[in-house]
C-alpha cells in the first residue's frame, strides 16, 4: 500500500513565543509532520510535542529565513495537542500539521532536499528529491513578505498556501507521489522583500 495523507490542521501566530493546535486524524496514522515557518536564521524552533511526546527535527532550513520539519512515528490516534515552542519571540509563524498512513516506521523518510534565495522580480523554487514508487513527496515553501500568487508544479496535489497576517508572509505545503526523481517546484510573484526556504523530503512506504 502506498503512503497516503490523513488529515491536516494549522494554526499563525504573530510576535509569540510558542504556538499550540489540536489536531485529530481521521485514520489511524504512522507519521505526524509538522511543517512550520517563522523565524530567521538566527531564531527556530527549540522543540515540538505532540500529545505530550516529544517529536524530532528531520531538517532546518536557514539560509535566508525559517522553515523546519519536524515529525513523530506512530504518533497516538484520536485528538492530540501539538505545542511548537521557539528559542525567542517570533514574528508570522505557521505550523501546518499532518498525518500520514502506511508510511515506513523504521526510517520514515529518504534524502530530504533544500533551496533558498533573495530578492527577484519572479520566485521559483525547484528541489529534486529522489524517491521510489509508492513513496510519496511532500514540501513546505516560505515565503517572506512581496511574494504572492503561488503556482505549485505540475503533479504536485493537495496543497494549502496560508496567508499570514495579511501577506507578511506565505507558509505552502503540498504532495506528490513518490518516482525515480521527483521536482517539487513552487513560482510566484514578487513585489517586495520575498526571500524564501523550501525544503522537500520523500516519506518512505512501509
Amino acid at each position: 500500500m502506498a503512503v497516503a495523507f490523513d488529515a491536516r490542521t494549522q494554526i499563525t501566530g504573530s510576535a509569540v513565543t510558542s504556538i499550540t493546535v489540536t489536531h485529530t486524524p481521521v485514520g489511524t496514522p504512522t507519521l505526524v509532520t509538522m511543517s512550520v515557518t517563522g523565524g530567521t536564521t538566527a531564531n527556530a524552533v527549540s522543540g515540538i510535542t505532540y500529545g505530550g511526546v516529544a517529536c524530532t527535527k528531520l531538517f532546518r532550513a536557514n539560509a535566508q529565513a525559517n522553515a523546519e520539519i519536524w515529525y513523530l512515528i506512530s504518533p497516538a490516534a484520536g485528538a492530540q495537542s501539538v505545542v511548537c515552542t521557539f528559542t525567542a519571540s517570533v514574528n508570522n509563524p505557521c505550523m501546518q500539521v499532518q498525518t500520514y498512513l502506511g508510511s515506513n516506521t523504521s526510517t520514515p523518510f529518504g534524502t530530504h532536499q533544500t533551496s533558498s534565495g533573495g530578492i527577484a522580480s519572479t520566485g521559483t523554487a525547484t528541489p529534486a528529491v529522489t524517491s521510489a514508487t509508492d513513496e510519496l513527496v511532500v514540501d513546505v515553501l516560505l515565503t517572506r513578505s512581496g511574494g504572492t500568487s503561488h503556482v505549485l508544479g505540475a503533479g504536485q496535489t493537495n496543497s494549502n498556501i496560508v496567508n499570514v497576517n495579511s501577506g507578511a508572509a506565505y507558509s505552502a505545503v503540498s504532495q506528490e507521489a513518490g518516482a525515480a526523481s521527483v521536482t517539487m517546484s513552487w513560482t510566484w510573484s514578487d513585489t517586495g522583500d520575498a526571500t524564501f526556504e523550501h525544503l522537500a523530503a520523500p516519506i518512505k512506504v512501509a
